[in-house]
């Protein structure tokens, strides 16, 4: 609940770069989690997509982790754009991104692939079957890249270090050991 707290009564940010940030993560999550939806490949035989042919990424397991990471994106997006002043938020877009684009870079590998494992399969010569990338794919490689380019673009807040300082001699648990 304390996040509803600290959002009550917010609003959007003056910050430009932070808006922009938002807009791009969420249009980002809108491309993937659509993408999802549409075909993610198809195969033909001798030009006819065969039954079963093609899928979209919600019959596989990866969609629904694009729309996961999307749906975060979405969250994340909004508390950037209502300038909360947390790290979280960037880091939640960056792994948002970052999953979304290993899920399709992979299924731009897998694609590639299955004419072969269908000329494999049932014996057809290899002219006769093609694999293409489906528009879904497309999307959802394009919403990556706008939910890491939003993560990227989201400022960190001031004061907030990714890094440790340089530990002093002496303190920590080394120097309280030695005293």
């Amino acid at each position: 609940m304390r996040i509803s707290r600290d959002l009550a009564g917010r609003r959007l940010s003056g910050d430009p770069q932070a808006l922009l940030a938002a807009g791009l993560g969420v249009a980002g999550a809108v491309l993937a989690a659509a993408g999802t939806f549409m075909d993610w490949f198809t195969i033909s035989i001798a030009g006819v997509t065969a039954p079963g042919g093609s899928a979209t990424g919600w019959a596989g397991r990866d969609g629904r982790t694009v729309v996961a990471a999307a749906v975060l994106a979405v969250v994340a997006s909004v508390l950037v754009a209502l300038d909360t002043r947390r790290l979280w938020p960037k880091i939640t877009l960056l792994v948002a991104g970052f999953v979304t684009a290993v899920i399709a870079i992979a299924g731009v590998v897998d694609t590639s692939s299955k004419a072969a494992k269908v000329e494999d399969e049932f014996a057809i010569p290899a002219g006769r079957v093609a694999a293409e990338i489906g528009a879904g794919l497309w999307l959802v490689a394009v919403g990556a890249v706008g939910e890491f380019g939003a993560g990227v673009a989201a400022r960190q807040p001031a004061g907030t270090r990714v890094s440790r300082p340089p530990r002093r001699p002496g303190a920590g648990s080394e120097g309280a050991a030695a005293r």
